[in-house]
């Protein structure tokens, strides 16, 4: 049974045709050849189709060019494009408006895949998004504008404006209000995971993982690095091959090669310049501006410091090192070497070795609470303490 009505409603109807719902001016007018199942809802709703089957257009000019089968279209010029493209389905006001081909798809939104053509296995939900795409397929886009520009293929986005001016970019993941927004300024911006808000704003390069608030927010042609937590890297614009876990973890790293590594909140937060340094603890290294080729680990550790020339240390302990602003030490032990801070060139060993020593150089000072209480500003020491008993001091070597 068919039901029409309207003028020209359904006017080539013949036998065979069963199942059709047609109501408005020319709506379901071709339908012949055994066409059925359709509902037609609108001026020129499905005018142009004639043997498809079991489409839903509810619109002015919903569905009127295609030709294809199980469609939904449902708002004014929603699938309004000539092709067969099947299975679809669309909810908005020029909603996937210019599908010919494409298969699959299905986009609610003012403007949701407006631009569809030959796409397959896209999801477009939000107004304007994925508004520019043609033949990219397989993403999954949810926001407002959300990958509007993006004309690629299996992007993830999820957030208002999430990747939205990233044009040829693939393999994308962006959730998060402005998540990877302005990624690449339309250029090829691929396999990058950007997780909350802002995070990863300006895009960087190829590669790059960025989970948290703001995190990696400023970066532009920097790749390969992975942030996790907020404000973690969110200053750094060309650095590589660089990891950065906890709250503001190279939270001010500006631009350079990097290549390190910091875990922990305010891990080398206020770091601007310095490659290839490893930082592990909370608040390790939280003050140094500058320095390369250091090794800190520890809760504090080199944790009063606010050293811009700061090299090739190696210090592991709890507040080991906290004042140092020199290069070139090695400092091992909870404590140890606490007050020092210019001294260059020194080996400290032991829980609170050389815990008074300030600006002595070349020292060797090893074992518990080794030189404690004398307060060291000369060089070339090498006071060894086993049980409290020190030995001579200002001994050269």
């Amino acid at each position: 049974m068919c039901i029409r009505d309207r003028y020209r409603a359904g006017s080539a109807l013949a036998n065979g045709c069963d199942h059709n719902t047609l109501y408005g001016s020319d709506a379901g007018r071709n339908i012949a050849s055994n066409g059925g199942y359709h509902t037609a809802i609108g001026e020129r709703a499905l005018e142009a189709n004639s043997s498809g089957n079991s489409c839903v257009a509810v619109g002015q000019v919903a569905l009127m060019q295609n030709t294809g089968n199980q469609n939904v279209a449902v708002g004014n010029n929603a699938i309004y494009g000539s092709g067969a493209g099947s299975s679809n389905t669309a909810v908005g006001y020029m909603a996937m408006n210019t599908l010919t081909s494409g298969a699959n798809n299905t986009s609610v939104g003012h403007h949701a895949g407006r631009n569809y053509t030959t796409c397959g296995g896209n999801v477009s939900i939000g107004k304007d998004a994925h508004d520019s795409n043609q033949t990219g397929g397989e993403n999954t886009i949810v926001g407002h504008q959300a990958a509007q520009a993006n004309t690629s293929n299996r992007n993830t986005c999820l957030g208002n404006s999430a990747l939205y001016s990233n044009i040829t970019g693939y393999n994308n993941v962006a959730i998060g209000r402005y998540a990877m927004m302005l990624a690449g300024g339309g250029t090829n911006i691929n396999a990058c995971t950007a997780i909350g808000h802002n995070a990863m704003y300006n895009g960087g390069g190829d590669g790059n993982t960025c989970v948290g608030s703001e995190a990696g927010q400023a970066l532009t042609t920097g790749h390969s690095n992975a942030v996790l937590g907020s404000g973690a890297f969110d200053a750094a614009t060309v650095a590589n091959y660089s990891v950065a876990i906890g709250n503001a973890a190279f939270g001010a790293f500006s631009s350079g090669a990097c290549e390190g590594v910091a875990i922990g909140s305010q891990c080398a937060a206020a770091l601007t310049s310095g490659n290839e340094n490893v930082f592990i603890g909370r608040e390790c290294a939280p003050g140094i501006t500058g320095g390369s080729y250091n090794v800190i680990i520890g809760k504090g550790a080199v944790g009063g410091s606010t050293g811009s020339n700061v090299h090739s240390n190696v210090v592991i302990g709890r507040s080991a090192g906290r004042l140092i602003t020199s290069s070139n030490n090695i400092v091992l032990g909870r404590e140890a070497a606490y007050d020092m801070t210019s001294g260059n060139e020194n080996i400290i060993m032991g829980h609170e070795a050389a815990y008074n020593l300030t600006t002595g150089g070349h020292n060797i000072i090893m074992g518990y609470q080794a030189a404690k209480n004398q307060v060291l500003t000369s060089s070339g020491n090498v006071p060894v303490s086993y049980t409290h008993l020190t030995l001579p001091t200002n001994r050269e070597v």
